[in-house]
């Protein structure tokens, strides 16, 4: 026996400010997303051995480490590197195509919205794993080098122990916090669309929802 099915969602009367301000923000990661992984399918993100000479800041030891780590991981793990590049790309334009539906009022924004907030925390996850079991062991394994430049710079000369605990402690860190704050907006956009307040947009407060719908 199947649920009752409710009525189909109407096309929004208006942008309230909410819905703006997300799209907007669904735009942005878009860009971001698509930029990365087109720059990585044409080589055009690949770093040159050369940049990675000269060391002369802390910050700029961590940012050479993780730029050469990529390099490394390039040439190591070629087929993973292109698969999460086409994910980025592919998740991209599926941002882009529910942000012209909710721009454009179209009644099935509100599910594209919901589709593409479950795709994002997926993704978030894919992501953390890519950083953490992909990246962070070639982070790991240049890390000393930069350090080893940074020390060489610096009285003593000496490696900096603490430094490498922090890259070693970074590397495992950053992943996780970029995933969880991408989630948290994946979580935004699974509320705001799938809650009262998305449901009152589309038309849809107060009437019977299918099983489809509520999931």
């Amino acid at each position: 026996m199947t649920g009752a099915r409710g009525p189909s969602p109407r096309a929004p009367q208006h942008r309230p400010p909410w819905l703006v301000l997300v799209a907007a923000l669904m735009l942005i990661s878009a860009a971001r997303l698509g930029l990365s992984g087109i720059l990585t399918l044409t080589g055009d993100g690949a770093v040159s051995s050369s940049q990675t000479a000269l060391v002369i800041s802390p910050e700029e030891a961590a940012a050479k480490a993780v730029e050469a780590a990529m390099q490394r991981v390039e040439q190591t793990h070629g087929p993973a590197v292109k698969a999460h590049a086409v994910a980025q790309v592919g998740v991209a334009l599926l941002i882009l195509y529910v942000v012209s539906a909710v721009f454009t009022l179209d009644p099935r924004g509100r599910k594209l919205a919901l589709l593409a907030g479950w795709v994002g925390v997926g993704y978030h996850l894919a992501n953390a794993m890519f950083g953490i079991l992909v990246l962070r062991p070639e982070i790991l394994r240049v890390a000393p080098q930069m350090v080893a430049r940074l020390s060489a710079a610096l009285p003593g000369g000496k490696v900096d122990e603490p430094m490498l605990n922090t890259f070693r402690a970074l590397s495992m860190i950053m992943p996780l916090l970029a995933a969880g704050f991408g989630i948290m907006f994946c979580v935004v956009i699974l509320v705001l669309f799938g809650g009262q307040r998305g449901r009152r947009l589309y038309g849809l407060e107060g009437k019977t929802v299918s099983a489809g719908d509520a999931a």
